[in-house]
């Protein structure tokens, strides 16, 4: 649900690499990591979005007018609503 989110509330860094899919919402399984290295314990890539070329902005959903915001900011039943009615096309 990071990404329904507003640039300032995604995580700046976070693993990925489980071929889990995330049924509850709709997409790849992250989970949180530390930064500092590459590849966390269990082999999953670090994605470290203060790194050059690894920005996690982009379109958002926030309050207020500015480039990049293409809607005002869900809350969080609305995230979910979203996500269960995409599940359904």
């Amino acid at each position: 649900m990071a990404l329904l989110s507003p640039v300032a509330e995604r995580p700046s860094v976070f693993a990925v690499g489980d071929p889990s899919f995330d049924a509850k919402n709709a997409g790849i399984i992250s989970r949180p990591a530390k930064p500092g290295s590459d590849y966390d314990e269990d082999g999953y890539f670090i994605m470290d979005t203060t790194k050059k070329a690894n920005s996690n902005a982009g379109h958002e959903f926030a309050d207020g007018k500015s480039p990049g915001i293409i809607g005002p900011a869900l809350k969080q039943d609305e995230k979910e609503a979203l996500v269960e009615f995409l599940k359904t096309l």
